[in-house]
């Protein structure tokens, strides 16, 4: 199963009425992201899948974000690089052995680090469920070896009628033949 990508403007992506601005630079996947520097404002995705990546950004004006994932709730810094440094497109979270539910996973802008209180939102990184056989209920599997077991019988009694009726079969001889060895 291939992982979808779903970039900042995917529609099941709802970002907080506040600072939001849609930012324009090739580093960043698609040339675009989300950005905002105001305290408090939120994203959020729902999705399905075994797995999900928040790609964002880290620099020196980024502060700490919070994320809650069906209600567990971490805390991470953005910030890093001294002054002046950015990194785009690094993974700034990410969770797997999800099940099959519908998830839904918020950030929230929550404090300033020394030099600002920015938040970037480049894309999130889905993996699917893989798809399974599903297990034949126990039902299936009696019926599926009657329905074997009857079929060998009826065949290993055809089979011994067949030899007894060859084993037993007359066949004409006729005295004028000429004997073939």
């Amino acid at each position: 199963m291939q992982e979808e990508l779903w970039e900042d403007n995917n529609p099941a992506i709802t970002y907080s009425s506040g600072e939001w601005a849609r930012t324009y630079n090739s580093k960043y996947r698609g040339s675009t992201f989300m950005r905002t520097t105001q305290l408090g404002d939120s994203m959020s995705v729902k999705f399905r899948g075994s797995s999900i990546k928040f790609v964002g950004a880290e620099g020196t004006d980024h502060g700490t974000f919070r994320v809650d994932l069906d209600g567990e709730e971490t805390v991470l810094d953005g910030y890093c690089c001294g002054q002046n440094g950015e990194i785009p497109r690094v993974t700034l979270f990410e969770a797997h052995g999800l099940g099959t539910e519908e998830h839904v996973l918020n950030v929230t802008n929550l404090a300033a680090g020394p030099w600002g209180s920015t938040l970037e939102v480049d894309l999130f990184i889905i993996s699917p469920h893989s798809v399974g056989r599903k297990p034949i209920p126990v039902f299936g599997v009696f019926l599926v070896g009657a329905v074997i077991l009857l079929l060998g019988v009826f065949l290993t009694r055809r089979c011994r009628a067949r030899k007894l009726t060859a084993a037993y079969q007359m066949l004409p001889v006729r005295d004028d033949a000429p004997a073939r060895y």
